[in-house]
Parts: C-alpha cells; sequence; structure tokens
C-alpha cells in the first residue's frame, strides 16, 4: 500500500530491491522481510539472508544506503545463519562500543613490540582454538568485538614503538575493519594471523637498522663525555631518550661488556695514548681520562692490561 517497489542484481547476483513508500510502513516492512525468510527455509529450503540500509529522505543519499545495506549483508554471513540485519542496529550495537583498552602488560603485545612472531603466533593459536569450530554460532558482536581487539593490540604496539600503521600495512585502521573485507569469521581470523606476521616482519627488520643507529649514538655519547668523572648510564639513558634499564641491556648485547666496562675502555683507550706522549704524569692523565682517582685509574688499567701505566710507559720507551 502507498508503495512502489523496484529491483535489480548487483555484480555479485544478488537481488537488490529499493522500495519507495511513506516512512511509516517501515517497521511493517521489516516484518514482512522477516515473514518471507521463515517462509522460504520452513518451505522451500531455501537460506534468506537481507541486509537492510537506513531510509532516505533523498535520492542523492541512495547510494549511502545501498552500502549500508552490502555492510549489514556481511554480518549475516560472519553470524553464520539464515538472518536479518538492519543497519542502525549494527551502528548501536557494534559501533558505538567498540573501544576495548589494551592493558600494557599484554603479552601478545609485548611480542608484537619485539617483533616475536612465534609467541604471536603460540598466543593467536590459543585464542582461537575453538573459535572455527563454534564461529557458525557466534554473534556478530562477539565476532567482530574479537577482530577489532587484536587489530587493537596491532595500534597500541605502533603507538608505543613509534611506528606509523598505514606505512607498514598500506592502509588504514578503518579500511582493515570495514567488514565489507571479510566473507566469514575464517576469512577475519586469516586476515588477523596474517596482520600479526606482517608487524612482526617490520620490527625485526627495523630493529637491525634502529640498533646500529643507537649504538653508533651510545658511542659518540660515550666519546663526547668521557672525560666527565659523574658520567653514568643515568645520565646517558636521560640524553638518549630510553630508560636506563634497557640501555643497560641493549650495551651488553650489543658491546659484549657493561656500561662501566664500556666507559672505562675508552677512557683507557685514550690514556694509551697520552702515555704514549711521554708529556703528562700519571696523575694527570687519571684526572684528563675522567677517573675518579689516580689509584682507580691504576687499578682498572692494572686489571685490563696486566701491568700499571708507568709499567707500560717504560716497556714503551724502552722498546724505542
Amino acid at each position: 500500500k502507498n508503495c512502489k517497489l523496484f529491483s535489480f542484481m548487483d555484480d555479485k547476483k544478488r537481488i537488490c530491491i529499493v522500495i519507495n513508500s511513506d516512512p511509516a510502513y517501515k517497521n511493517i516492512m521489516l516484518d514482512k522481510i522477516n515473514h518471507y525468510k521463515n517462509t522460504f527455509s520452513k518451505h522451500f529450503n531455501i537460506t534468506l539472508y537481507a541486509g537492510i540500509g537506513n531510509s532516505c529522505e533523498s535520492i542523492d543519499i541512495l547510494h549511502t544506503s545501498y552500502s549500508e545495506a552490502k555492510k549489514s549483508l556481511e554480518y549475516c554471513y560472519i553470524k553464520g545463519n539464515d538472518t536479518v540485519v538492519f543497519f542502525p542496529e549494527i551502528n548501536k550495537h557494534i559501533f558505538t562500543f567498540l573501544n576495548l583498552p589494551v592493558h600494557s602488560g599484554n603479552p601478545l603485545l609485548n611480542s608484537v613490540k619485539i617483533g616475536d612472531y612465534d609467541t604471536c603466533l603460540k598466543l593467536l593459536n590459543e585464542y582461537f582454538e575453538n573459535v572455527v569450530e563454534t564461529a557458525g554460532d557466534a554473534s556478530i558482536l562477539y565476532m567482530y568485538c574479537l577482530f577489532y581487539n587484536f587489530v587493537s593490540v596491532i595500534l597500541k604496539a605502533c603507538e608505543e614503538i613509534n611506528v606509523d600503521f598505514v606505512n607498514v600495512f598500506n592502509k588504514s585502521p578503518e579500511e582493515i575493519l570495514d567488514i565489507d573485507n571479510y566473507r566469514n569469521a575464517k576469512q577475519m581470523i586469516e586476515a588477523v594471523y596474517n596482520m600479526y606476521m606482517i608487524i612482526c616482519e617490520f620490527v625485526q627488520k627495523n630493529k637491525i637498522s634502529q640498533n646500529i643507529t643507537l649504538k653508533r649514538k651510545v658511542e659518540d655519547s660515550i666519546y663526547e663525555n668521557f672525560t666527565n668523572k659523574n658520567f653514568s648510564l643515568v645520565e646517558l639513558a636521560d640524553q638518549l631518550g630510553y630508560s636506563s634499564s634497557y640501555l643497560s641491556r641493549f650495551i651488553n648485547q650489543e658491546f659484549g661488556v657493561g656500561f662501566g666496562e664500556l666507559l672505562n675502555n675508552v677512557r683507557l683507550e685514550k690514556a694509551r695514548s697520552l702515555l704514549q706522549e711521554g708529556k703528562y704524569q700519571v696523575c694527570e692523565i687519571a684526572d684528563m681520562v675522567g677517573f675518579s682517582s689516580s689509584n682507580s685509574f691504576i687499578r682498572t688499567f692494572k686489571r685490563i692490561e696486566g701491568i700499571t701505566p708507568t709499567q707500560y710507559r717504560n716497556v714503551l720507551f724502552s722498546s724505542k
């Protein structure tokens, strides 16, 4: 009654219907669609999936309603049962409330940040162990929230390690989260595994470059500050913008010695050069290269070289 109906088939051979009617009849039309769905299923063994867009007051936004209908239809497939999904329902139950916080202690987050895909794979397998088998019974909200949550972990990781999400995936988060990209829950799960592989590979590749850069910065800073008797790991960490605990582990890993040993090696390198010149007393050299006292300098020199600074200089000049 008071309604005109137009239909066509889209590129995926889905029947698309445009109904031109009084908005007052909207609820009646929805009831009819549900009635047809039940009838087709009961009497003809035909499954009806129906995605319905918002009502439009102008022909100019008809395409928007069409896009909403397609998006709603995709949720039908993810749900896995014959059903009718109305777009405003998706907005209400999904898009409005999807703001899932990611705890800093999340093991998946920490694995992504260091590019450890093996651990990510193990955790993902645990999370998804029963999802594939039960996906057909999962609600739309559950499946999308699960997907959104895993993407949120990657977003959080990118934020904390200062990586541009778009640079890694060549897509915005919104594009990846667009439900139109996925036909079913299995495809969403596969997308999650693929994303974690991509981000971990990216982190690993960049870690090598970042480590080389940081190692050079550590060396430069120590060479610039070795004469400072009070120069410490904490001061170095502040200069470079890292925590002292992280920098301590980094120095041990990259140089094979701790910060104190690395600093003393640089001081002794300069001390040997000054001893070769023969112009300075041992106590003067100790002060020039940053040792707190000549005794500290002598003890450290003997521990590393096996002889005292004076013996070292005597050996040098006796061989000339």
